[in-house]
């Protein structure tokens, strides 16, 4: 959350040439189990993730904490538009993809 939170500050404060920023999220932000298939929109959040977190603590489990981190940082994101929108000149986009492909980057590279 707080690292979404530090993106959007520096934005605010040094991005006057930013016109968007896209935030990579995840579907965990807006999943909610259900006995039905159904469409989600921008008003569903994985608000059961969040207070399994909320009561349980790290008796949740790692995938419930994943979930709920997910979901508190994209709420995050939009509080903080929501918050400056008279002091902003760009707007916040979130995708929510249910798994992100592609080559990892490497945490150390050998000279």
């Amino acid at each position: 959350m707080r690292g979404t939170t530090s993106i959007l500050n520096s934005a605010l404060k040094h991005g006057s040439t930013v016109k968007r920023l896209i935030l990579t999220s995840s579907v965990a932000a807006v999943r909610e189990e259900t006995a039905v298939p159904r469409v989600f929109t921008e008003s569903n959040w994985n608000n059961s993730a969040v207070e399994a977190v909320k009561t349980k603590g790290s008796e949740a489990g790692p995938v419930a904490i994943y979930l709920a981190s997910k979901t508190l940082a994209e709420k995050a994101a939009w509080e903080f538009v929501d918050a400056h929108k008279s002091e902003i000149s760009w707007d916040l986009v979130a995708i929510n993809p249910p798994f992100i492909f592609g080559a990892s980057f490497p945490l150390f590279i050998s000279p």
